[in-house]
C-alpha cells in the first residue's frame, strides 16, 4: 500500500503541475488578447519604400546622367580612392568666387631646402544604443524632394523578405510578457529585424508590456550576430573609393544579395555604388598590426551604421561591436595622428561634391559640410612625407625642432598647369598609400606649421590617394583668419571636439530642413 501510494502521489503531482502550466498559459493568452485590443486595426509593418529622384525636366535629367557617366571611368576600383581628381572647397576663395577643381598629374618632385629653425615636425616611422529602426526610412534622403514642382517623387517598392505566414507566427512574440532566448535563436536575421521593427511600431501606438526588456533582447541578438559574423557586406561609393554615407550613416549587410540589390536601387539616384565583401576579422591571413573591419571603420570616423537597409533594418553604433583601437591599452606613447572625425568629414564632403545631382537644399548642405570640414582641418595635425639631413631635436610633445644647418626634403605634387602642392595625410593608412616604396619618413605638423611650409608653394593636398581635397595657400590663410576671429568671439581657443559637434549639428540641421521641406511639398500635392 505504501508503494502504491508513493507512485499515486507522483502521478497526482505531475497532473497538478500540468494543470498549473495550462492555467498559466491560459492566463498569459488572456492577457495577450487584452493587450491586442489596443492595436485593433493595425497591420504588420512592411519594408519602407525607397524614394527616387525626379529631375525637373528631360534636359536636367540628361545633364545629371551625363555627369554620372563622366565619373564612371575616374575611379574603377571602389577600394582605392580617386588619385587624380582633387576637390576644392568653394566658400573660402580669395575673391569669394568658386575655384575650379585642380587636375593633378602623376608627377612628384622633391623640394630641398636649408633649415630655418622651424618647430613643428614630429619624428616617427611611416605607419602602414539604442535602436531606432521602424517604418520610417532608417536614413532618409535629403534629395527626395523633386526639383520639379507639382510632381510626386517616384518610389521603388522593395521586395518583402518575411512572408505573411511567418509574420503572423513571429508577431505573437510582440505581445509576450517575457521573451526567452530560445524564441530568437532559430530566426533569420531579417526575421529578427522584422520582430524588432514590429515591437517598436506597436509600442509607439500603445505601450507594450515588457517592451524595454524584450526589445533589448532582440537588439542584442542582432548585435551578437553582427559581432560574430565572419563576413559582412558594405556599400562603397565608387566616386570616392570609401564607404557610402547617407545622412551620417554607412550601410552594412548580412547577405550579399540584398547589398547588391540596394547598389542597383541607389543607381536611381545617380549613385555609383559597389557591394563589397568584408571579412570582420581575417583569421586566414594574420598579419602583425593588421586591424579588423570595425577597427577600420573607426579610423574612417564611421560610428553610425545601418544593418540591412533595403530590408527590415536597425541602426547601431560601431563601438557597440568593438571598442576604439587603444581605448583599453593606450599608453600615450603613440603620437601618430589618426583624425577619424576629420576623415569622416572629408569623405562626406567629397561624396556630396561628386554626386552629379542638384536639388533645392544642396547649396546649404554643401556649405554646412564644407565648414565642418574646414574647422576640423584647422585644428588637426597631419603626417607629411619628409626627409632631413643634420641635427634635429625631439621635443617633449613629440615634435622636432630642426636646426638651422639641417637640410630638409619634402615631397611635392604638381598639377597639370605646374602648380605645386604639398601632400599631407590624416593618418598612417593614407600616408602608406603614397609611400608604397617607403622612401619617405613621416613627420607630423600642425595646421599652423603647414601655413609656413607652403609659403613658396601653391597649397596642400589632403590625402592625395584618397579624398584628395586641395586647399590653396590663399584658402588656408582665409581658414586661419576666420578661425582666429571665431576664437576671439568665443573668448577662448576653440576645441576640436566642440567644433566638430557644433558643425555636425549644422549639417544635421540642413538635412532636417531638406527632409521637412520634402514632406511639406508632398502633403501639399495630396
Amino acid at each position: 500500500m505504501a508503494l502504491f501510494g508513493l507512485f499515486g502521489n507522483k502521478k497526482n503531482e505531475a497532473a497538478a503541475e500540468e494543470e498549473r502550466e495550462a492555467a498559466l498559459k491560459a492566463e498569459e493568452e488572456k492577457k495577450a488578447q487584452e493587450v491586442k485590443k489596443a492595436y485593433e486595426g493595425m497591420e504588420w509593418p512592411t519594408i519602407p519604400r525607397f524614394n527616387n529622384i525626379i529631375i525637373a525636366d528631360s534636359k536636367e535629367q540628361a545633364e545629371a546622367l551625363a555627369r554620372a557617366e563622366a565619373q564612371k571611368d575616374q575611379s574603377a576600383d571602389a577600394e582605392v580612392g580617386d588619385a587624380t581628381d582633387a576637390v576644392q572647397p568653394t566658400n573660402v576663395s580669395e575673391d569669394g568666387n568658386a575655384i575650379a577643381d585642380e587636375k593633378f598629374g602623376d608627377s612628384a618632385e622633391v623640394e630641398e631646402s636649408g633649415g630655418n629653425d622651424t618647430t613643428g615636425g614630429q619624428s616617427g616611422d611611416s605607419a602602414a544604443s539604442g535602436n531606432e529602426s521602424g517604418e520610417d526610412s532608417a536614413t532618409g534622403d535629403q534629395s527626395g524632394n523633386s526639383a520639379a514642382q507639382g510632381k510626386t517623387p517616384a518610389v521603388t517598392v522593395l521586395d518583402e523578405t518575411v512572408s505573411p505566414e511567418r509574420k503572423d507566427e513571429i508577431g505573437k512574440l510582440v505581445f509576450a510578457s517575457e521573451l526567452q532566448t530560445s524564441d530568437l535563436t532559430g530566426m533569420t536575421s531579417q526575421e529578427l529585424l522584422f520582430l524588432l521593427t514590429a515591437m517598436e511600431t506597436f509600442h509607439r501606438k500603445s505601450p507594450l508590456p515588457g517592451f524595454e526588456t524584450n526589445s533589448k533582447k532582440v537588439y542584442y541578438e542582432i548585435l551578437g550576430r553582427i559581432r560574430d559574423a565572419k563576413t559582412l557586406y558594405m556599400l562603397y561609393d565608387r566616386s570616392t573609393g570609401y564607404p557610402f554615407i547617407e545622412n551620417g550613416y554607412a550601410m552594412v549587410y548580412f547577405e550579399k544579395e540584398l547589398c547588391e540589390k540596394m547598389a542597383n536601387v541607389y543607381a536611381g539616384q545617380f549613385r555609383r555604388l559597389a557591394a563589397l565583401e568584408r571579412k570582420v576579422v581575417d583569421d586566414e591571413n594574420p598579419t602583425p598590426g593588421k586591424i579588423g573591419f570595425f577597427e577600420y571603420l573607426y579610423y574612417m570616423g564611421i560610428e553610425n551604421l545601418v544593418i540591412d537597409n533595403g530590408g527590415y533594418r536597425a541602426r547601431f553604433k560601431r563601438n557597440e561591436i568593438v571598442a576604439a583601437p587603444g581605448e583599453w591599452s593606450d599608453d600615450g606613447k603613440d603620437k601618430t595622428p589618426s583624425n577619424p572625425v576629420l576623415n569622416f568629414a572629408l569623405t562626406d564632403f567629397v561624396q556630396e561634391a561628386k554626386w552629379p545631382v542638384n536639388y533645392a537644399a544642396k547649396i546649404n548642405i554643401m556649405k554646412a559640410k564644407e565648414m565642418r570640414m574646414l574647422n576640423l582641418i584647422r585644428n588637426s595635425s597631419f603626417i607629411v612625407p619628409m626627409q632631413h639631413e643634420g641635427p634635429a631635436q625631439v621635443m617633449a610633445d613629440g615634435r622636432i625642432r630642426i636646426d638651422k644647418d639641417t637640410k630638409t626634403k619634402f615631397l611635392i605634387m604638381k598639377t597639370q598647369d605646374d602648380k605645386q602642392f604639398l601632400p599631407v595625410c590624416t593618418d598612417g593608412f593614407e600616408f602608406a598609400r603614397i609611400n608604397k616604396d617607403r622612401e619617405w619618413n613621416a613627420a607630423v605638423f600642425k595646421y599652423k606649421d603647414l601655413l609656413r611650409l607652403v609659403n613658396d608653394k601653391d597649397g596642400i593636398r589632403i590625402n592625395p590617394a584618397g579624398q584628395s581635397v586641395a586647399l590653396t595657400k590663399q584658402q588656408m590663410m582665409a581658414v586661419e583668419v576666420a578661425g582666429q576671429q571665431a576664437d576671439l568671439l568665443k573668448g577662448k581657443k576653440a576645441q576640436v571636439q566642440r567644433i566638430g559637434k557644433s558643425a555636425d549639428d549644422a549639417v544635421q540641421q540642413a538635412l532636417n530642413q531638406a527632409v521637412a521641406k520634402m514632406h511639406q511639398e508632398n502633403q501639399e500635392k495630396k
